[in-house]
Formats: C-alpha cells, structure tokens, sequence
C-alpha cells in the first residue's frame, strides 16, 4: 500500500513537472512572439524615423529652393530696373 502511494504522489509529481514544463514553453514562445514583434516595430519606428528625416531635408531643400528663387526674382527685376535707368540716362543724352 505505501508502494501504491508513493507511485502515486511520484506520477502526480511528474504530472505538474510536465505542466510546469508546457507552461514554461508556452511564455517562452510568448516572450519570443513579443521580442519579434517589439524588434519589427524598433524596426518600423527606425524606417519611419528616417522617411521623416528624408521628408524634412526635402523641405528644407525646398525652402531652400524658394529662397533662392526669390533671391533670382528679385535681382532679375533689379536688373531690370537698372537697365530701365540706364536706357533713360543714355536716352537723355
């Protein structure tokens, strides 16, 4: 009867080691399925981090771009200008 007892409490032993086993695979694999995902979305953030600053040196370009078209637009009609003035002082003479 004390071998039919200790029988028991040995397989009910190894009864919760194989379900502390399982356990223990199952937040290994959920803790694995969490790191992928958390390294996919690092990975993510990182390529949207670097379109952003893509998109924002392409503003600057632009702004960049239109300063200097303002700056060719404004000489062009200070140009302009002076060649007026200088045909009408020419024209005077």
């Amino acid at each position: 009867d004390g071998l039919k007892q200790e029988k028991r409490k040995a397989e009910r032993t190894i009864n919760e080691l194989h379900n502390q086993l399982d356990e223990a695979k199952s937040e290994t694999n959920k803790e694995c399925r969490l790191k992928e995902r958390a390294e996919s979305y690092a990975q993510e953030l990182g390529t949207e981090v670097e379109r952003l600053k893509r998109k924002q040196m392409g503003q600057l370009t632009s702004f960049d771009s239109a300063e200097i078209n303002n700056e060719l637009s404004r000489l062009k009609i200070e140009i302009e200008k002076k060649t007026s003035e200088y045909e009408e002082q020419i024209s005077h003479l």
